[in-house]
């Protein structure tokens, strides 16, 4: 009987670890941007992103819908390869959804390839 008074003590002080940690123990969330998801005023944070092209990325979104890469960026008016080698370790277009294919590079053919 004497080991039970000491065992739970140590058994709330674990459970009370345990949900104070709560998420960290779940899966690690990005840090990563979505801009499929994000807002105006969310991408202005973003290097070299300001109300304009904030703007001009969310409506792109809405005419073209979601961005399928990363490299789509360059689509929208203003966004040049420069300033996409700057948000490309800062941004995510997510996870594309299930049945949608999602083109990659290696998808595409070279014109007059075939």
């Amino acid at each position: 009987m004497r080991h039970v008074h000491r065992a739970v003590p140590a058994i709330a002080i674990f459970l009370a670890l345990i949900w104070i940690s709560g998420p960290g123990w779940s899966a690690p969330k990005s840090n990563l941007l979505n801009v499929n998801t994000a807002s105006s005023t969310e991408l202005q944070e973003l290097p070299g992103i300001g109300p304009k092209k904030a703007e001009a990325i969310v409506n792109y979104r809405k005419a073209n819908g979601p961005f399928q890469v990363v490299d789509d960026l360059v689509e929208v008016k203003g966004i040049g390869q420069k300033t996409l080698e700057k948000l490309r370790p800062l941004i995510t277009v997510g996870k594309p959804k299930k049945g949608k294919k999602v083109k990659s590079h290696a998808d595409v053919q070279a014109p007059g390839s075939g």
